[in-house]
């Protein structure tokens, strides 16, 4: 597990723009870094992270079939989620 830390932190080291990078298993963290920014224990703005995350999320979903493909609507996968009143495009 070491060896494995020590290639992850040096691959880290490389990117920049990365501020800290968690792997989770479960509740257990295996790893945990921040070469930049705050710390892992800090609070940070991932709004491009979080379309990465919706991206990858859709894929699985596709995948699945729960939903039909990138063209599905939002009114048909989760109509829960559109604020009464909005306006339909």
């Amino acid at each position: 597990m070491a060896s494995e830390q020590r290639i992850l932190s040096d691959a880290l080291a490389g990117l920049d723009q990365l501020h800290s990078f968690q792997v989770q298993r479960g509740d257990t963290v295996v790893f945990a870094q921040a070469p930049r920014g705050r710390g892992p224990d800090g609070l940070a703005n991932i709004k491009s992270c979080a379309k990465s995350i919706v991206g990858l999320l859709l894929g699985q979903a596709i995948a699945q079939g729960r939903i039909d493909g990138v063209g599905a609507r939002l009114g048909d996968v989760g109509p829960a989620l559109i604020p009464s009143g909005a306006c339909p495009i």
